[in-house]
Formats: C-alpha cells, sequence, structure tokens
C-alpha cells in the first residue's frame, strides 16, 4: 500500500471497471511480512443505482468473483492493488439494498498459495537465488524484486525448495540467512515488490525525528512505548538430519569371492570431488604397488548399464559390489563423504550475563531447533548465528497514532524524548486505520520495533514438517563439520586440534575456511593456527 499518496477522491477498479460505488470510510491492515486487506463496505455497481435496480438481486452487477483483480487510487494514483479474497453480507431480502462488502487481500497471497517453485539453491550468492526464485515463478512481471541490501551476502551452500511455500524461501532461508529485513511494497502498476533492507540500511537511512516540540506539526494522536521479550533468546541449539560432512572418510576392506556388500561406518553422503587426490581404489594382496581404480557409482547409474566394482544408496551405508567382478583376495579403499546428523550451540555471553545480574538466575534464554533441510556445516551456522544476532536483544515496541501519513513500510523513526530506555532508532512494519471519503482524512496506526527481527513471525500458512535435502554434486563445496556433544565446550582455552592435512598439500587461506568450534560464545572470535608436529603432519587449531 502506498500510503504517502493518499490525498482524497477515492476510485475503485475491480477487473477494469471502475463504475463502483461504496462506503465513504475504507478499512485498511497492513503488515511487513503476512499479506495486508482492505475492507470496503457497501459495494454496488453505480448504473444499478442509477437504473433504480439496488433491489434487483438478479442483476449481473451483483456477480463479483473472488480472486478478481481490483485497485484502489486516490486522485488517479494506484494505493493499493489487490486481490477479492472475500466477500460478504450480500442479502437476498428483496427489500434491501443489494450491496456487500469486500476483503481485498495484496498479491502475496499467491507466495503462501501457490505451487513450491521446486528448485535447489547449490552454492550460490543469495543475489542469484532471489533471481532465480523470481524467475522460478514465473509470474510474468507482476512479481519483481524491489531494493535488495542483504547484511550478509555469503553463498547460500545448498538449500531444495521443493516443499516450500515460495513465502517460506524468502523469510525463512534468504531473510534468515542473510540476516536481512524482509518486506514487500507495490510500484504504480500494482505489481508486488520484494525487498531486502540490510543493518545498515536500518542503521544508516534517514529517520522521521519525533520529539515534543514537533508533536503537533506531525498531527500525533498518542504515542506508546513497551518492552518485551517476545521471540528472544541469548543460546539457541540448532540441529539438522543430513550434514554431509567437509572431510573425507576412508575405509579399508578385504574382501572375496563369498563378498556381497561392504558395510561403512557412517551413512553414505556424496562422491569425493573430481580433483581431490584421495581416490576409490583397490589391489590384490600381496602386491599393493599396483592400484587399480575402484569404479563407484550410484544405484541409479548401475540400473543404466555402466560399467562399475560396487554402487552406493544416499543414506545407506551398504556399498553393493559386482558379483561379475573377481575379487578373491583383494584389499579394497573407498574414500566417501559422509552423511549424519549434527548439531551446533551459540550463545550471546553479553547478554547472559546482563540478565543473571538482574535476577541471580544463570541468564540464559534457550532455544531449540531442528531442521532437516540444512546440509553443511557453514549453513548451519550461519543460520544459527543469524538467528541469534537477530533474537539476543529485548524488543521495543513503538506504536504512533496519528492524523497523517508520516510512514511507508520499512522507513525509520528516531525517537527524541531524552529518556534513555526508549529513545533510539526503530523500523515500521505494520500500520492499520481508515480512509474516509466524507472529508479525505486518514487515520492511521503504525507499530515499529528497535530491530530486525520482525521478521520472525510465525508463517502459518506453511508445513512445519521436515523438508527434502537439498541435491548434492560432486563439485560442491563444503566447510569443516564439528559435532555437538551436547556438553557445551567451553571457550577454548588450550589447542584444539580439529583436523589434519599432510605435509605438502596445499593450504587454503584461513579466512576463507569459515571455520567455528561447535560451541563458542557469540563475542568469542576464533583464532586459526598452523601447527606442524613431529611426524610431518600439519594441523589446523584453535586457540
Amino acid at each position: 500500500m502506498r500510503l504517502k499518496d493518499f490525498s482524497g477522491n477515492l476510485r475503485l477498479q475491480i477487473n477494469g471497471d471502475d463504475a463502483w460505488a461504496f462506503s465513504n470510510e475504507i478499512k485498511f491492515s497492513y503488515h511487513v511480512t503476512n499479506f495486508s486487506k482492505v475492507i470496503v463496505n457497501n459495494v454496488i455497481h453505480k448504473s444499478q443505482l442509477n437504473s433504480g435496480k439496488h433491489f434487483d438481486y438478479t442483476s449481473n452487477f451483483s456477480d463479483l468473483d473472488t480472486f478478481a483483480l481490483a485497485t484502489i487510487y486516490s486522485d488517479d494514483k494506484a494505493i493499493f492493488t489487490g486481490l477479492v479474497n472475500s466477500q460478504g453480507r450480500y442479502s437476498l431480502n428483496p427489500y434491501k439494498v443489494k450491496d456487500k462488502s469486500l476483503e481485498l487481500v495484496d498479491i502475496r497471497l499467491w507466495l503462501s498459495k501457490k505451487s513450491p517453485v521446486d528448485i535447489a539453491f547449490i552454492d550460490i550468492s543469495p543475489t542469484e537465488a532471489l533471481d532465480l526464485f523470481i524467475n522460478a515463478l514465473n509470474e510474468k512481471g507482476r512479481i519483481k524484486k524491489g531494493v535488495i541490501n542483504f547484511s550478509d551476502n555469503n553463498n547460500i551452500t545448498a538449500y531444495d525448495t521443493t516443499s516450500k511455500s515460495p513465502y517460506s524461501v524468502l523469510k525463512e532461508i534468504i531473510a534468515t540467512q542473510t540476516r536481512s529485513f524482509l518486506y514487500f511494497t507495490q510500484d504504480n502498476s500494482g505489481n508486488l515488490l520484494i525487498n531486502f533492507a540490510s543493518e545498515a540500511d536500518f542503521e544508516n537511512k534517514p529517520a522521521l525525528k519525533i520529539s515534543p516540540n514537533n508533536w503537533n506539526d506531525l498531527e500525533l494522536l498518542d504515542l506508546r512505548v513497551e518492552e518485551n521479550y517476545d521471540g528472544y533468546f541469548n543460546r539457541i541449539r540448532l540441529e539438522s538430519d543430513s550434514v554431509i560432512a567437509s572431510k573425507p572418510n576412508q575405509q579399508l576392506f578385504i574382501v572375496s569371492e563369498v563378498t556381497k556388500s561392504l558395510w561403512l561406518d557412517e551413512p553414505f553422503g556424496r562422491l569425493v570431488e573430481a580433483g581431490n587426490p584421495l581416490k576409490c581404489y583397490w589391489y590384490n594382496l600381496g602386491d599393493s604397488a599396483h592400484l587399480q581404480p575402484f569404479e563407484l557409482i550410484s544405484k541409479q547409474e548401475q540400473s543404466q548399464g555402466k560399467n562399475y566394482h560396487g554402487y552406493y544408496v544416499e543414506d545407506s551405508a551398504e556399498i553393493v559390489l559386482n558379483p561379475e567382478w573377481s575379487k578373491e583376495n583383494v584389499g579394497v579403499v573407498i574414500v566417501y563423504y559422509s552423511k549424519n546428523k549434527q548439531a551446533i550451540t551459540l550463545e550471546n555471553a553479553q547478554e547472559i550475563k546482563r540478565i543473571h545480574g538482574l535476577n541471580n538466575f544463570t541468564g540464559d534464554v534457550y532455544k531449540f531447533e531442528q531442521f532437516n533441510d540444512i546440509s553443511t556445516f557453514s549453513d548451519l551456522f550461519k543460520q544459527a548465528n543469524n538467528s541469534l544476532k537477530l533474537n539476543s536483544k529485548p524488543r521495543k515496541e513503538l506504536t504512533i497514532e496519528t492524523t497523517k501519513a508520516l510512514l511507508e513500510l520499512g522507513d525509520a523513526v528516531l525517537l527524541d524524548f531524552n529518556n534513555q530506555k526508549f529513545d533510539g532508532r526503530y523500523i515500521v512494519y505494520g500500520f492499520n486505520g481508515r480512509f474516509r471519503g466524507s472529508d479525505n482524512s486518514v487515520h492511521v496506526t503504525y507499530n515499529l520495533r528497535n530491530g530486525l527481527n520482525s521478521d520472525t513471525l510465525i508463517n502459518f500458512y506453511d508445513s512445519q514438517e521436515y523438508k527434502k535435502n537439498p541435491l548434492f554434486i560432486s563439485g560442491l563445496k563444503t566447510t569443516f563439520k564439528y559435532r555437538d556433544n551436547n556438553n557445551l565446550l567451553r571457550v577454548y582455552k588450550n589447542i584444539e586440534f580439529v583436523g589434519l592435512r599432510e605435509l605438502g598439500l596445499e593450504i587454503p587461506d584461513p579466512d576463507k575456511l569459515g571455520l567455528l568450534p561447535s560451541f563458542i560464545p557469540y563475542t568469542q572470535d576464533p583464532t586459526v593456527n598452523y601447527h606442524k608436529g613431529q611426524d610431518g603432519w600439519e594441523f589446523l587449531a584453535f586457540k
């Protein structure tokens, strides 16, 4: 809704027809995440009134279809475009006027109701993911990209949208992983615009200053503030059932002609990359100097007739051997990435300490989440870390009641009332009110918050069941994994060896590894060092 464009002289257009009479008071409710609505009462076609058929319930003009496109204009400027979501109060009494009430909802309805886009994000930037997502919606310009500024531009490693509503892809994946504020607007043609604001936008964008000195100029009726802990937590544990290991496993088997299958220590996740020096191979016992490639393929490839020594099934620990392969007294080495349940626990140590000082309890406010659609430890950490940053601070709410269209969604307000607790920046996440045609006035109540956590509202249109695991390809890059052993490992006072590489192999830039221990206070910065052992091994270590 383009609230600032309201200037009176309202006009209603439904499916291109704008000859509609309606009540001089229109109610509206607009929200940053859930779809918004406008209520229009006493809707009846003008020709029905002019012809004296306002009691005629057989008139074709009484037929308005649900999902019809409707636009509200103010002085020929479109201020709201939506769909007829429901209609009611239509009386069949022959002595009552055949008008009705309409509930119009914005186009975001489709983002919650329409089919999933059925695409996979694999090692892709958030901007590329958003472009891919909008193209997959196939709405031919009705849904577009607006102003996009992400707080976190790191790649989305792997995500499958198959069973996610389009709206949830935006809110739960792109918004959360980029730590950005999701909001929707409309252009002059009524098309839906998807917007993301960064933390920098929130902190630096121009803000409307409100103080006792300009109260009357802004036509304020009331201003209320409150502090609450809705959605607050300062410690989070995040689990995912299917995380691909970042370091390959290597296992040795001795087989014979009677061996039908090999059983791995952990479920099979994916093959190693083509350029990885570690390979699957086999050799005859007593002749280990002559290594021969072990052809490990998928079950699907095996069913297509591809040559193989063994085939795997993803999520299974079994490698089925080719019964036609002569394998008496043979050693086999299998190299693979496993797939296992992984978890991470993060905390905001400063917040825990602050709350402990207030009530002498331990101070931790805990949240647990479990997923089946986060597939790398990198994404697991990013999801938990961004969620913690958004929600580990008290929520302050500001309500502004005014007779002037001052703000739009995503606009900022700077409160300056010489009150240390509540002064500061707030962002608009919703508003409601009414237009009145009799005097071309507006009455609006704005709802604002002090942070970017308003995108954490429950999406009640989306199934909360576990989602499918993303597709994996051989070249997928992942980061090192660390297990959360449920014992809340404390600050790393001593060196903990978390991985090792054979001396002589290329060691990547530490800044690009994205390594963190399984538990670390939010205020602690990890330090990555290299340590050379006595036996020619090189270790990655945390201090």
